[in-house]
């Protein structure tokens, strides 16, 4: 993925005044890389509380706006990473990824596995994680 250049986009949409004007807009960042996403947001809160005179449009902060708009895409191979994504991002922000159907991507089946046998992810984020929240953000109404 071009992760510098999603961020860049994003923030553009958080920041720029975009979601202030559609509250209902829901993005999903795919191919960003959700480790870097908590460090970003918190860069993103500390220019919106230190230089509000650059901003004076926005009235909540990124990640405020992060909590209520934006998915990430995740993919669960990677030892730790997914956990660590659930605990920083929360479960209610992060959309099963697979990777597919690029020539590295995980095998049919192997991908809800890890989120499956994962101790550290509570049921309710595991069910969310799975398939919850993409329901939710394409309004499929199941």
């Amino acid at each position: 993925g071009r992760t510098i250049e999603s961020m860049v986009c994003l923030m553009v949409y958080l920041c720029g005044g975009v979601m202030e004007k559609h509250p209902e807009l829901k993005i999903i960042c795919l191919e960003t890389g959700a480790s870097q996403m908590p460090w970003w947001l918190s860069r993103m809160d500390e220019h919106w509380e230190k230089l509000p005179h650059l901003v004076p449009w926005q009235k909540r902060k990124p990640s405020d706006i992060f909590n209520q708009s934006v998915y990430v895409g995740c993919e669960p191979f990677e030892d730790g990473l997914f956990e660590w994504a659930v605990e920083y991002l929360g479960g209610d922000r992060l959309v099963l990824a697979t990777d597919s159907p690029h020539w590295d991507s995980s095998q049919p089946g192997q991908v809800t596995g890890p989120i499956s046998a994962s101790t550290k992810i509570s049921r309710d984020n595991k069910r969310k994680v799975l398939g919850e929240n993409a329901i939710n953000l394409l309004e499929l109404g199941l």
